[in-house]
């Protein structure tokens, strides 16, 4: 894997606008990766599940067209657990804000 640019590394953190948020069933709407993490630690299992089952994983499916992290978007695509994506989000946060500072 190329080295990431601390443009990207920005890009990922952004907030993106209410358009392209992403739509949880919950009725709020996730626009940035720190939303998505802490969106995460909070929603009901009812609601993780109606956005990610076997077949499919909305957030990854976010991350990687919206966000454009196609690391992160492959690391979460086949997690089935809120805990452990959100914590990969975190890690993920945590070493782009490395890459910028």
């Amino acid at each position: 894997m190329g080295r990431l640019m601390w443009q990207d590394a920005e890009r990922f953190l952004n907030q993106v606008s209410a358009e392209n948020g992403f739509q949880c069933s919950d009725g709020r709407v996730i626009r940035s990766l720190r939303e998505l993490e802490d969106a995460l630690a909070e929603m009901t299992a009812s609601t993780f599940a109606r956005h990610v089952s076997s077949g499919k994983n909305e957030f990854a499916d976010w991350v990687r067209d919206v966000l454009g992290d196609t690391q992160l978007a492959q690391e979460i695509h086949e997690q089935r657990n809120r805990a452990h994506s959100a914590k990969s989000i975190a890690r993920r946060i945590f070493f782009l804000r490395s890459q910028i500072a």
